[in-house]
């Protein structure tokens, strides 16, 4: 194990779910900030049940333990913030991401990375409420991606033309986790401002799991993504599920 900056970073040089074992280090005790981070993982998963493509080396793969001050009801915006802190990270690296409403990490159109977080427990466990925050950011460049995947995704090294140290990013970004999930526990609200300069989505028409369409047109205080949807009054506030970029007249789909 190594230390992490806001916290301390458990190592693992192959492993199943980092969010798994965050949360395994989490209900044997471990405080606010551990990390887990894997060099390769087997089994990752992304929002709504979806497969992260990780077996190989050379990306980053890191899990946060963050035991929240604020009730569940208050963490909508928590990944918001994450996304944040992440992309600041990225950018050190000479990235610069756009942010995907809620969870995303662009390039252009094309996926670098993605957040997972997942909240466990409740106020009346003897355990409390747990939230493990999940970031998988692809580093290495792969030339053996099926050719679906390889056509919505990039990686670190594919954007700068170089390689990177996926291992001290992987630090850093669980650092930037850590600060990330105590500031908002402060504010009990994402910073809005920080998100929306870096949001892709906001303008954009987006389909809304998988049925209606309309165009986004900002956050809310709690991080809801506001869109005034097709053939309806006003704009409503959508706080889950899956959202999709559309293109405008006139351009190819993405």
């Amino acid at each position: 194990m190594t230390a992490g900056g806001a916290g301390v970073v458990h190592w693992r040089e192959s492993a199943g779910s980092t969010n798994d074992e965050a949360l395994a280090l989490a209900r044997g005790g471990a405080p606010d900030g551990t990390a887990v981070a894997a060099r390769r993982q087997t089994r990752g998963r992304g929002r709504l049940g979806r497969t992260w493509h990780g077996d190989e080396p050379g990306n980053v793969y890191v899990s946060v333990v963050h035991r929240p001050t604020r009730s569940p009801a208050e963490l909508s915006g928590l990944t918001l913030d994450v996304a944040v802190a992440v992309a600041g990270v990225l950018a050190l690296e000479g990235v610069e991401v756009a942010l995907k409403w809620p969870n995303d990490l662009l390039v252009g159109e094309r996926k670098l990375g993605g957040i997972l977080t997942e909240l466990h427990g409740s106020p009346d466990d003897d355990g409390g409420v747990v939230v493990i925050v999940g970031v998988g950011v692809n580093v290495a460049a792969r030339a053996d991606l099926p050719p679906d995947v390889a056509a919505i995704a990039t990686s670190v090294a594919e954007v700068t033309g170089r390689a990177h140290d996926a291992d001290a990013i992987a630090e850093a970004i669980a650092g930037a986790v850590a600060r990330a999930c105590r500031e908002f526990g402060v504010r009990g609200v994402p910073d809005r401002e920080r998100y929306l300069a870096r949001c892709a989505s906001v303008g954009r028409r987006v389909r809304v799991g998988g049925g209606a369409t309309g165009r986004v047109t900002g956050v809310d205080e709690h991080g809801a993504l506001l869109v005034a949807f097709d053939r309806r009054e006003g704009e409503e506030a959508v706080r889950a599920g899956l959202v999709e970029h559309l293109p405008e007249e006139g351009e190819p789909e993405p």
